[in-house]
């Protein structure tokens, strides 16, 4: 009766952390970088009025998730974009630089003012980019996810009117996954002041923009993927781990009597 009541114990507990994990929305990839790829619309707003992307200028949009993975995409995370959806909204600001509009050049980015970037779980997908008003309404009525703040990043057109590679990091100001996000020095992170190759970051973005969209209510189309470093709660470590020594004490002792 003692060891029934101990294996079920040992059972209860790891069960009990079954369920925890299972009871997050959105899974993430546990103890290694998560790749989340979705695809990105967005629009310049010229404050300088001078066709020059330069500093006080803003980008805006949207965001949509597509999957989530390991690095490689070799292995997927249960998420389904036509069961639940994981979208986004954003507004950031040129900080230093300059990009003449069909020309070559670099800008840095940042968060200034009023800037955002936010992360919405929908359980009922309905983004919509076909306008801005639509794409904003339908990305903003789910709840919030994630929400960024401390926002870096470079931009470098290298090709006129062509490709610009665009690389970024920012830190979690709302978390709403249910993991804990490691902050990672994440490989070959962005060269700006305060931010070296050793200092950690909690997300880390890189993409190829290109200009023209194919959506008519957007100027820029990027495929994007952020990478992002979930681990185990100590709380949930310490649960499973007293849940497999109970498992693995009773075992020995029946062993033995046998």
């Amino acid at each position: 009766m003692k060891k029934t009541r101990a294996l079920l114990v040992g059972a209860a507990l790891i069960a009990a952390t079954a369920t925890s994990a299972s009871a997050v929305p959105i899974e993430l990839l546990n103890g290694e970088i998560t790749k989340i790829k979705y695809t990105n619309y967005e629009n310049f707003i010229d404050n300088n009025n001078n066709r020059i992307i330069d500093k006080d200028d803003k980008f805006v949009g949207v965001l949509n998730v597509s999957s989530i993975s390991n690095v490689s995409g070799s292995k997927f995370t249960n998420f389904d974009p036509n069961k639940v959806e994981l979208s986004g909204v954003f507004q950031i600001s040129v900080t230093g630089g300059s990009i003449p509009v069909a020309g070559v050049g670099n800008v840095t980015f940042g968060f200034t003012g009023n800037d955002y970037m936010k992360i919405y779980y929908d359980t009922t997908p309905d983004y919509d980019a076909s306008t801005v008003a639509n794409a904003f309404a339908s990305v903003q009525n789910g709840n919030l996810w994630m929400e960024f703040k401390n926002y870096d990043g470079l931009g470098q057109v290298i090709l006129a009117n062509s490709l610009t590679l665009n690389t970024n990091r920012a830190d979690i100001l709302t978390n709403n996954s249910g993991y804990t996000i490691a902050p990672q020095n994440y490989p070959g992170v962005i060269p700006l002041p305060g931010f070296g190759p050793d200092v950690l970051t909690d997300v880390f973005f890189t993409s190829w923009v290109s200009s023209p969209s194919d959506n008519t209510a957007w100027g820029y189309k990027s495929e994007d993927p952020l990478y992002i470093t979930a681990v185990p709660e100590p709380g949930t470590l310490m649960l499973l781990g007293v849940g497999l020594a109970g498992l693995a004490v009773m075992t020995k002792r029946r062993s033995k009597k046998q």
